[in-house]
């Protein structure tokens, strides 16, 4: 029989929910917490039953993100391969309507089956209220690579626009091979960039500068977003330890990447940026990084 003080009950969850399949059994025992014998429910439920249509393929990313503003979120997963290993796949969108996740992509125009996507952020990056899509494509290990990157945004009738196609964004196209992209709104404005971690080319940083046009810019130069590595993993958030956020404006980045040290820009308030990972302790050097959560962790707290 397991026991644990109430207080504790969530941290023992989230151990159990790590260990993986073990966890069922766990959770299903009832545990006694201050005397009393509560009952615990498994963790979670397999209800991929009410997927309509769930073809085998290669996905890599997902986001949450309400495309239509109606108060409810749908879920972006990418397109990366075939079952077969066969280049290119489309991307899916999963809105739940009656009973059933159905996939809407196609009829918003968001699939780009051509494409090889291996990560996926939303977020507001022209603070109309509305949460665009960026969708990073790689069709190389690293390096330079053949197709660009989407930034979708939903235009009058419904439908979503890639606006990285518009002529006005021809210099600003990703051509880098990367792994992963995250939102930062480095001023703290509500008004959100886009970072994108390349492999074995210069980082990108992408602004918004002219919502009117879609013009789309790379400050990642001027605003001291600068390295060259294997990018792996990237989030945004109030990351650095001591800063009081509320008065003191921007987020901060974490890169974890792999064959060299990882990354990690301080915010300085006005939206520039410095790396000071070695000055925290967390190059990491010696090891390859893989993902990171979108929830951003406090280096303080580690």
């Amino acid at each position: 029989m397991l026991s644990a003080p109430l207080r504790s009950l969530s941290g023992y969850v989230a151990k159990c929910f790590l260990a993986g399949a073990a966890c069922i059994a766990l959770v299903s025992t009832p545990m006694a917490v201050r005397g009393a014998q509560i009952p615990l429910l498994p963790f979670f439920e397999d209800i991929s039953d009410i997927i309509e249509a769930n073809p085998s393929q290669m996905r890599y990313g997902v986001a949450i993100v309400d495309v239509d503003q109606d108060g409810r979120f749908e879920a972006f997963v990418t397109g990366y391969a075939g079952a077969d290993g066969s280049r290119g796949a489309p991307n899916e969108l999963f809105n739940f309507k009656d009973g059933r996740l159905v996939n809407v992509a196609p009829s918003l125009g968001l699939s780009a089956p051509q494409r090889q996507a291996i990560g996926v952020a939303a977020c507001d990056v022209d603070a109309d209220g509305k949460e665009e899509i960026y969708v990073l494509n790689t069709d190389t290990y690293g390096g330079d690579k053949r197709f660009g990157d989407h930034l979708f945004k939903r235009n009058d009738g419904g439908r979503f626009e890639d606006v990285m196609e518009q002529d006005v964004n021809a210099v600003s196209r990703s051509t880098f091979a990367g792994r992963s992209v995250a939102c930062v709104d480095r001023q703290g404005t509500g008004k959100y960039d886009v970072a994108a971690a390349s492999y074995g080319r210069p980082l990108l940083l992408f602004e918004m500068s002219d919502p009117s046009t879609n013009t789309v810019r790379d400050v990642a130069q001027e605003v001291g977003f600068t390295g060259v590595t294997g990018g792996r993993g990237i989030t945004g958030g109030p990351l650095y330890p001591g800063v009081q956020y509320a008065t003191r404006k921007g987020m901060d980045v974490y890169m974890d990447n792999e064959n060299g040290p990882s990354f990690f820009f301080r915010n300085d308030g006005k939206g520039g940026f410095t790396e000071v990972a070695r000055e925290l302790g967390l190059q990491d050097a010696n090891e390859n990084g893989a993902t990171l959560p979108s929830r951003p962790f406090r280096a303080a707290e580690h």
